[in-house]
């Protein structure tokens, strides 16, 4: 069996079907095999000859024996659509775990005559091999072939074909070549330049400060040599790898890994993607009534490919169980090469027995030019909390996938999140909160902050199920935006069932530096470039305070200040000053209503 990943990209100088000389052009997508024919349809874009879908579809094959055809249609409300082109490709041209291939097809068209491109962009991947154990049973192994990622579940585009890391190539080797000797190195939140030893970086690179315990996982796979552990760690607590996992929860944390979310927003086709491919399980373990009072930190680190032309991929695991009536924090921080392309894929499973408590801080700094797509899966039992704090800020794409699901009576979940787009970036959450039991508790904020040309993304939906009685929740959206052209797409969601709830709240707001909130500082003495500070500054704050280490607080408050220093002011009074007709006595009374 296989998967064809096809992406529709975009289309050029098509033919004009209406009488306003455009068109309203979609594609209609045919494979057929044997007996079976399966069709596709892209979105209809209105009133143009030169479409941008960039819409993908997975497709099932049997075999490699067969042809995809396309037809491009113009769309009419009215009458019978009419037909703008075809074209079609050959499977065959297609290499089994290749890199993907860009078709530009020529539409052809017996009646209107041949004209217009149809770009197309395919990869195949086989569904035959499943997850091998390796020789001790604690390693994953997978194939050493270049794949063609271009579009996962979701839709989220990879921009870059992508090379999965090998796993029988030496760590220490890695460490010794790949590892980036210009990332910076803290101790405690200070830059430490005698940490770097021949081109290596050390474990105060992944913010661990010391005397506390923290983990390295680099491409996916443990590092010793990056990590360090405390005494301090209550007894029964196992957090690391699973090359020295204990027995008694191994059989446990293999079927915590193995699971795959439900399919919301994408999170099915990451997280299969994830469970085939990852290396190594980078565990967190606490037993019934253990108190584990620090945070634990785990780190994952992406390096950049070997090969400048290809990008290199990394698929970590986590997996966290916490035992009844424990109480445990950990922060979980996602970062890589820096200036580098490379394509970071997490998937996160939490199982929180009765009456536990699990304080998540999650934080996604990747590089620039990388791509994040995530999964975090977490299951309530009665009685337990799960409260997640987190802060998006890297990469060009990044895109989290949240399902929680509150089985269990009396059960409390918080989120708490933060995300910075800055230039041409784009950071996108989606969550999606299911009770099923009695007496929940669930809130959401989310606060977005988009720089220029921008893009922030926030869908959510709260789900009461109709078994769920006297349930409560309250979820709201808030965004910032620094530029005219940054763009933000709110989408918070509720779904009540049941007659008997205690409440249930959503709201959304969006707003920029306007003239209002700056005239007023600005007629106080405060400079324009801080005013800009201290709005942005007050509008995360909120968010970034609750992470629970001062340096890491304040690194994130100066990108944040930095962000503020290009952001646009809407100055609404200065369209006062360009009107005609005001003199100086009348353009006073409208400014001082800004007062």
């Amino acid at each position: 069996m296989y998967s064809l990943q096809l992406v529709v990209l975009d289309g050029s100088d098509l033919h004009a079907c209406d009488s306003n000389g455009l068109s309203d052009p979609y594609v209609s997508i045919r494979i057929q095999q044997g007996k079976k024919t399966r069709k596709y349809k892209t979105e209809i874009k209105y009133k143009t000859l030169n479409p941008q879908w960039n819409q993908s579809f997975c497709i099932p094959l049997s075999s490699l024996q067969a042809r995809v055809w396309f037809k491009v249609q113009d769309y009419d409300r009215w009458s019978s659509n009419d037909e703008i082109g075809r074209a079609d490709f050959d499977l065959k041209s297609l290499d089994v775990l290749g890199a993907a291939k860009l078709f530009a097809l020529k539409l052809t068209n017996s009646k209107l005559g041949d004209k217009g491109i149809l770009n197309v962009r395919a990869s195949v991947i086989s569904n035959e091999k499943s997850i091998e154990q390796g020789p001790n049973d604690n390693t994953i192994k997978q194939p050493e072939k270049h794949l063609g990622v271009e579009t996962l579940g979701g839709g989220v585009p990879a921009k870059f074909p992508i090379r999965f890391p090998v796993v029988n190539k030496p760590l220490d080797a890695k460490l010794d070549t790949k590892l980036d000797a210009k990332v910076d190195v803290k101790v405690d939140g200070k830059v430490d330049a005698n940490a770097k030893v021949d081109g290596k970086i050390s474990v105060d690179s992944m913010i661990i400060p010391k005397g506390q315990t923290g983990f390295v996982f680099v491409d996916g796979v443990l590092s010793e040599k990056l990590s360090r552990t405390s005494d301090e760690l209550p007894e029964g607590v196992y957090v690391g790898g699973m090359e020295n996992i204990p027995d008694e929860i191994k059989d446990q944390v293999l079927k915590e890994a193995s699971k795959v979310p439900a399919d919301m927003y994408g999170s099915e086709y990451w997280a299969a993607l994830n469970k085939y491919m990852m290396r190594d399980i980078a565990v967190i373990y606490v037993p019934e009534d253990t108190v584990v009072k620090d945070p634990i930190q785990i780190s994952f680190y992406t390096t950049p490919s070997d090969d400048p032309t290809l990008a290199s991929a990394s698929f970590p695991r986590l997996v966290i169980i916490s035992g009844k009536n424990s109480d445990a924090q950990a922060l979980v921080y996602h970062t890589g090469a820096h200036n580098a392309i490379y394509h970071s894929s997490p998937s996160t499973t939490v199982n929180l027995a009765e009456g536990s408590t699990f304080n998540m801080y999650y934080h996604q700094e990747q590089s620039e030019e990388a791509i994040h797509t995530e999964v975090i899966n977490a299951t309530l039992a009665d009685k337990s909390t799960f409260i997640w704090t987190g802060l998006a800020e890297g990469g060009t794409v990044g895109r989290l996938n949240m399902d929680v699901d509150v089985i269990g009576d009396d059960a409390n979940v918080e989120l708490w999140g933060a995300s910075l787009a800055p230039k041409g970036a784009e950071q996108d959450l989606h969550t999606a909160v299911l009770h099923y039991g009695n007496s929940g508790h669930s809130v959401q904020e989310q606060r977005t902050i988009v720089g220029k040309k921008g893009h922030g993304v926030f869908r959510g939906q709260m789900k009461i199920l109709s078994e769920s009685f006297y349930t409560e929740v309250d979820q709201q959206s808030k965004a910032l935006l620094l530029s005219p052209d940054g763009e933000v797409d709110a989408m918070p969601t509720l779904v009540v069932s049941p007659d008997k709830v205690e409440g249930a709240a959503h709201g959304s707001t969006v707003s920029d530096l306007g003239g209002e909130e700056m005239f007023y500082m600005m007629c106080r003495g405060v400079s324009e470039s801080d005013a800009k500070a201290m709005l942005t500054k007050g509008f995360i704050r909120h968010i970034v305070g609750r992470f629970p280490f001062s340096f890491l607080r304040a690194r994130n408050i100066e990108k944040i200040l930095r962000m503020a220093e290009r952001a646009s002011v809407q100055w609404r009074f200065t369209e006062i000053d360009k009107t005609e007709g005001l003199d100086t006595m009348e353009r006073d009374e409208e400014m001082a209503q800004f007062m």
